[in-house]
């Protein structure tokens, strides 16, 4: 027999996480008991529930794991919605476990608004920023529960999940035996339909690659690398997606967008071919006006979540529905030994000359006797990091 509480822990320490988020409360009390003495795991309290939310995220972020925050019942989740809204905008998988009033304290069918003390109703509040939402009113169910959350949060275009867990389940006893387990469907997976691709790629003359955060989310950086080295022509990237390649990098083009940076826009609009890779396109990275989108372009545009594809406002020409991992392996093969077409060279070099001649440090913009320009301070401070610092600048990048 074991505590449902601890067997809740016990399946978070053996998904790898290493670290737990959390803001106690009355209604969490057996849970947050439960994570202190899991030696497994170590746990950061923080001062309100929206840093708790952000926290998670930031680890599932950093981690490339599965981030878990534990919340109480009633303003405990409210607040906690913030940091949940940044994850599945951004397709970040945290799972969020929130106390809840004892099951015979539920409002339920009573008609009232609340009956127990500090009683919300998150579930019905959060199923539409979430992938999973569910109240555990069935002890030898949290298996089942648990495995659920955790396979639809790391799988597929991800995103957070939350798990509610009234007070008395909490403390139940209950039989590992008996517990009811969840079974994922079968994956199937047929080689991808890359001839268009390949053809258009080969015919282009100044072709671009868009990558987006989708390529860190299918754990990928790698595979992409090898295609940009192979192939050796122009990458953008979205701002969440910033550090898939180094500033100075011979292939670097820039980030674009309606924010973004004026030789990367350049480049972007003038290309014939896009290749947009896990990228969600929107209005900050692409403005207001999608048919304007590089209007030279034939448009290439991989995205695991058809409806991303579906919402643009432009022709697109090649729509490859697949995670950006399996999409870039599957290219990869698809165009062997490559003989890259002679323009691609020049317009590489004409990229990076845009890159160059509208770089705002280049222009002199930080000779401001008396204040700080805000292009050199970055400058600086990116000189200054090492590959292990770690930089909060908010919790949610909505060009992702």
């Amino acid at each position: 027999m074991i505590k449902l509480s601890d067997y809740v822990f016990n399946f978070v320490a053996e998904k790898g996480v290493k670290d737990v988020f959390l803001l106690p409360g009355g209604g969490c009390m057996h849970l947050v008991d439960s994570l202190g003495s899991n030696p497994n795991l170590a746990y950061t309290a923080m001062l309100h529930e929206q840093a708790v939310a952000v926290a998670a995220d930031a680890y599932a972020q950093y981690t490339n794991n599965l981030g878990v925050a534990l919340v109480t019942t009633g303003p405990g989740g409210t607040n906690a919605i913030t940091g949940v809204a940044g994850s599945w905008l951004d397709s970040i998988p945290v799972m969020i476990i929130s106390g809840q009033v004892k099951r015979p304290d539920i409002t339920g069918e009573k008609g009232i608004r609340q009956f127990g003390f500090q009683e919300i109703d998150i579930v019905s509040i959060v199923k539409p920023i979430t992938k999973y939402a569910v109240t555990v009113m069935d002890p030898e169910s949290i298996a089942f529960e648990l495995e659920k959350a955790y396979f639809l949060a790391s799988t597929g275009r991800k995103g957070p999940v939350w798990i509610d867990i009234p007070l008395d389940v909490q403390a139940m006893m209950i039989d590992e035996t008996d517990l009811v387990h969840f079974t994922p469907p079968f994956p199937v997976s047929d080689p991808l339909e890359l001839s268009a691709v390949t053809k258009l790629l080969k015919k282009a003359k100044r072709p671009v690659i868009l990558a987006g955060n989708g390529v860190r989310l299918a754990s990928a950086e790698s595979l992409f690398n090898n295609l940009i080295r192979m192939l050796k022509i122009p990458v953008l990237t979205s701002w969440k997606a910033a550090d898939l390649l180094g500033e100075t990098d011979e292939l670097f083009a820039g980030r674009p967008g309606s924010i973004g940076q004026r030789g990367a826009n350049y480049c972007l609009q003038t290309a014939d071919l896009l290749i947009s890779i896990g990228a969600r396109l929107d209005f900050g990275q692409i403005g207001y006006e999608h048919h304007l989108v590089a209007p030279k372009a034939q448009k290439i545009i991989v995205d695991i979540d058809e409806a991303e594809i579906d919402k643009l406002g432009f022709t697109v020409d090649v729509k490859v529905i697949a995670d950006a991992g399996r999409f870039i392996t599957e290219l990869n093969a698809d165009l062997g030994k490559l003989n890259a077409p002679p323009e691609w060279k020049p317009w590489l070099a004409r990229c990076k000359a845009w890159q160059q001649k509208y770089d705002p440090i280049s222009q002199g913009r930080s000779d401001f006797p008396g204040f700080v320009d805000e292009y050199a301070f970055f400058d600086e401070l990116s000189n200054q990091l090492t590959e292990s610092d770690v930089i909060i600048p908010g919790s949610s990048g909505a060009c992702s």
